[in-house]
């Protein structure tokens, strides 16, 4: 775990550094030294970055390898119905494939076409092919490449915690060649070489949870130079106003002001639930969505005492098409309606803010997990103090609660026994003296057990 904190950390100082430094918005520069920082950490025989072509986006190119899939770079090149690189830049799913029977299956299940393409250059003679990782690059939900590393050294496969530590890393490179597209496009505004460095601020580790959103709020306001924001964030299946300026921060944390998803309730609601980017131009038009049915409550009842509705832009936050919330700009200043500068401005940040509040919900569950492990610690120590003072019923009892937690059907079983066991035994002594060879034998069968769920958790 630790291995994997120092190269997650290593990822994102490496693509956050290119928003800070105008020097690092060269994009072959900055996959190079991602590849290199894969490459320490996996400890595998191939490594390999493909983009889209910039003259042909249907095309998709290695533009930077390393090891065996050096051979291969501004060379192999492949379509979306080419290839298991084609099938996962046109399916945009990440997969852990665990050895060569297993992508057979893949490429069989599915079709896949793989004549004519690289793999009599990448493996060839001594090289065989064992195992992979391959994490699709996305942008607005479109392909934009992806990144693979092949065959571990060390181990049968690569371990979840390495496909998600490279889903992660997936996730920043995508980021950054977002921003690196958007500087190379807008490099000419004005308002743009003060905002976009502040971008990798949101991704800082140290932030709270509350200045973050404040913080996001504030990127949108002066991105888009708008009067009102909104930044709703998913809880139990309801969308809750959890930041806001201008008129939204009226509606913070108003119970009675949530949308529910998956049936369009709200124009906030069918946001999320459209999981697509609206612009809404004036308030006709936003009437006209309520008569057509388009969203089951639309209204503006949040502006009162003097605030007017103009106009809106709004998307989804999302990670994997899972929402985690929405966020809302209106009331253009200056202007009546939202430019295409806007519409990536507004990508750029729902992109940043998405991957920062998902990275800080992974973190809660990761210390909630954390936590919890310690408290089944804790519980294992009290059980066995128990049964060293003879309170056996007790320590079961806690051993039944350990089991659970676990998720352990098999230890529970032997429990069970053992608790079955001892009631026998306890009425048994209205009758005749405990046998204390068989009393003795129950407490190392007990130990034996907190023994087991103690490996079990530390192994979990």
């Amino acid at each position: 775990m630790e291995n994997t904190n120092s190269f997650l950390n290593s990822i994102s100082s490496t693509v956050t550094r290119s928003v800070r430094d105008k020097r690092s918005f060269d994009k072959l520069l900055l996959l190079k030294e991602v590849l290199q920082k894969v490459t320490d950490y996996f400890k595998a025989e191939a490594f390999s970055i493909f983009l889209e072509k910039e003259e042909d986006n249907e095309v998709f190119s290695c533009v930077a390898g390393s090891g065996y899939a050096g051979d291969i770079v501004n060379k192999a090149e492949y379509r979306k119905d080419e290839g298991f690189t084609g099938f996962i830049l046109r399916t945009q799913e990440p997969f852990n494939i665990k050895n060569k029977t297993e992508l057979i299956e893949k490429i069989k299940t599915h079709k896949i076409n793989t004549s004519g393409k690289y793999d009599d250059i990448l493996w060839t003679g001594n090289r065989h092919f064992r195992n992979l990782i391959a994490i699709p690059l996305l942008q607005n939900e479109k392909s934009i490449g992806l990144i693979k590393v092949e065959n571990k050294i060390d181990d049968e496969f690569f371990s979840d915690e390495e496909f998600n530590a490279m889903k992660f890393a997936g996730q920043l490179l995508s980021l950054s060649i977002t921003q690196i597209d958007f500087y190379q496009k807008w490099k000419k505004s004005e308002q743009f070489e003060s905002i976009i460095q502040r971008i990798p601020n949101l991704l800082k580790k140290d932030n709270k949870f509350e200045t973050l959103l404040e913080d996001i709020v504030k990127l949108t306001m002066n991105f888009l130079n708008t009067e009102v924001c909104f930044l709703y964030l998913e809880k139990d299946g309801y969308l809750e106003c959890a930041a806001g300026a201008g008129y939204a921060q009226s509606v913070i944390g108003r119970k009675e002001v949530k949308y529910k998803l998956g049936d369009y309730y709200g124009l906030t609601g069918a946001i999320a639930d459209s999981r697509q980017l609206w612009i809404i131009n004036s308030k006709e038009e936003l009437s006209n969505l309520e008569k057509e049915g388009i969203a089951k409550k639309l209204g503006d009842r949040h502006y009162e005492k003097g605030w007017e509705f103009k106009n809106l832009i709004g998307t989804p936050l999302k990670i994997d098409n899972n929402i985690l919330g929405v966020i809302k700009a209106e009331n253009k200043i200056g202007t009546s309606t939202f430019t295409s500068y806007d519409i990536k401005a507004l990508q750029l940040i729902s992109d940043v803010a998405s991957l920062a509040i998902n990275n800080y919900k992974s973190q809660v569950i990761k210390e909630k997990e954390e936590k919890e492990e310690e408290t089944i610690e804790q519980k294992i120590k009290n059980a066995k103090d128990k049964l060293r003072l003879g309170k056996f019923q007790e320590a079961i009892k806690i051993g039944l609660t350990i089991v659970d937690l676990l998720k352990d059907i098999e230890t529970k079983k032997r429990l069970v026994i053992l608790s079955t066991r001892y009631n026998q035994l306890m009425k048994q002594e209205v009758m005749m003296p405990i046998d204390e060879l068989i009393r003795n034998e129950i407490l190392i069968k007990l130990f034996e057990v907190f023994d087991t769920l103690d490996d079990i958790n530390k192994n979990k």
